[in-house]
């Protein structure tokens, strides 16, 4: 018998046929590379294959997922492209995808790493949109994962007070003893010069003030002042998850902390809301989500429009259509320039080394004129062509002070 490597396989093959993944106690969970065993001539006998199976069960309890994420989206694939790198980036080993089956254009994956869910949530109200979370969340897609963090796809989960950090080393630094983190929105604002964005992670840099009042414009409650309580998104351990909802987690029991503090707040009890987060919480936040809520002015014309197939489930977009517009163009504050994810993107897929300096020394520049065009990009030591780690990339966290 000789054996094989066979990259992206799914299982041991012995004599043209699957092994009993039950054999050594348990179905066997995929590792990168399959071992493929082929009829032949050799000769290590029943030792041999045994030494094999042993390193391989040994490589597959070290591959246990530590963070996996959840998101829901219909017709949002660049969004997503954007989504699946970044988390990944950030550290996520697995992505569980929710797509709406009443999507235009159904999503294609060929990502092995993604498994995409169709569900119609249209069949949701507002009161048990969380349901499909919650049901996914505690499902075999889910298993093996150590953390699990649920998201929007245009919630893009990231370090602020470690920028150089990943959001999996921040959790196994600084949330080891807790069991939730309630991680707090930036908001941020779409350009409205550009027509298309390529990536909101490098084009979509203005955001709000959140140390500034904002009035819900038309009273579209959809966009609220955050003034005060400023929504969240939770990170949490699903082997103590009671119910998962969309802004929170409730376990049966277990410490929740926000993304701000860490275990500086724990509390017993769960929460939504991180009360009075402004912008010098940003700067010294160890989680936050960056959320790109509009990515351009046709992506508030279609959530405006499309949208409103399901006014139970997104009762906010289902007014209508032009007093939906004039309140989301309204809401688009552009009030502070923040590259801190554009650094991230940047560094990252150039192959550039981050380095860690004090978030405290860059302060964001509060804009007067709020529709003023982005800059091209941010500042490196010297150029560096694609690729090539030669030079380093200051990781500045800017904030409007």
């Amino acid at each position: 018998m000789r054996w094989a490597l066979d990259p992206g396989g799914e299982g041991i093959h012995t004599g043209g046929r699957m092994a009993d993944p039950q054999r050594r106690g348990g179905p066997m969970k995929k590792v990168g590379w399959t071992i493929l065993l082929l009829l032949g001539g050799w000769n290590g006998g029943t030792q041999g294959e045994e030494d094999l199976a042993h390193r391989i069960e040994q490589t597959t309890a070290q591959e246990k997922n530590f963070l996996c994420a959840i998101t829901r989206m219909r017709d949002e694939h660049q969004l997503l492209k954007s989504f699946v790198q970044h988390h990944r980036w950030e550290g996520v080993d697995k992505i569980v995808v929710i797509e709406d089956t009443n999507a235009r254009h159904p999503y294609q994956n060929h990502d092995a790493d993604v498994q995409v869910i169709p569900m119609n949530l249209s069949e949701y109200t507002a009161g048990t949109q969380w349901q499909p979370l919650d049901e996914v969340s505690r499902s075999q897609h889910m298993k093996g994962c150590e953390w699990i963090a649920s998201l929007d796809v245009d919630e893009f989960l990231s370090t602020r007070r470690n920028p150089c950090k990943t959001v999996a080393q921040e959790l196994k630094d600084s949330f080891e003893s807790v069991d939730a983190v309630n991680v707090p929105w930036i908001m941020f604002s779409y350009n409205e010069e550009l027509e298309v964005v390529n990536d909101v992670r490098h084009d979509n840099i203005m955001r709000w003030n959140h140390s500034e009042r904002h009035s819900a414009p038309l009273r579209v409650r959809k966009y609220k002042d955050l003034y005060y309580n400023d929504e969240t998104k939770p990170v949490f351990r699903p082997k103590r998850l009671k119910s998962l909802k969309i802004h929170g987690v409730i376990l049966y029991e277990g410490k929740y902390v926000d993304g701000v503090a860490g275990v500086e707040n724990i509390r017993t009890e769960p929460f939504k809301f991180v009360n009075e987060f402004h912008e010098p919480d940003i700067a010294n936040a160890l989680l936050v989500i960056n959320h790109y809520r509009f990515t351009c002015l046709q992506n508030v014309i279609e959530k405006c429009t499309l949208r409103n197939i399901n006014s139970e489930w997104q009762a906010d977009y289902a007014i209508e259509t032009d007093t939906c517009i004039a309140a989301a163009n309204a809401s688009n504050w552009r009030e502070v320039r923040d590259e801190s994810m554009r650094y991230k993107y940047l560094w990252r897929s150039q192959g550039i080394p981050c380095v860690y300096e004090d978030p405290g020394k860059y302060v964001g520049v509060v804009m007067e004129e709020p529709s003023g065009p982005a800059d091209p990009g941010p500042r490196t030591q010297e150029s560096v062509p694609h690729g090539q780690a030669g030079a380093q990339m200051i990781c500045p966290i800017p904030t409007a002070g």
